[in-house]
């Protein structure tokens, strides 16, 4: 929400700075195999890890998976698909 355009002599640049800037130039320029690039808020999903997720307890899943993922590592660091989600 903070953007700030800049005026040179040549015209307008705009910076986009954050989590959500890969998202947002691929809006202009797809992904050249048309495939959604994932944020923290959509990427179990994205990159299909919500099989893996559903196995554990749904008081560890947040909408971030950031946050999930140190979660399930602190609740069970040796599980064999923390190794899948690494992976």
């Amino acid at each position: 929400m903070n953007i700030k355009d800049i005026s040179l002599s040549e015209g307008t640049h705009i910076v986009i700075l954050g989590a959500g800037a890969s998202i947002a130039s691929a809006l202009r320029n797809p992904e050249k195999h048309h495939l959604n690039l994932p944020s923290m808020n959509d990427l179990s999903e994205v990159c299909g890890l919500d099989d893996v997720l559903c196995d554990f307890p749904q008081e560890l899943i947040c909408n971030n998976f950031e946050a999930t993922y140190s979660n399930l590592v602190e609740y069970a660091p040796d599980d064999y698909k923390i190794g899948i989600i690494n992976d």
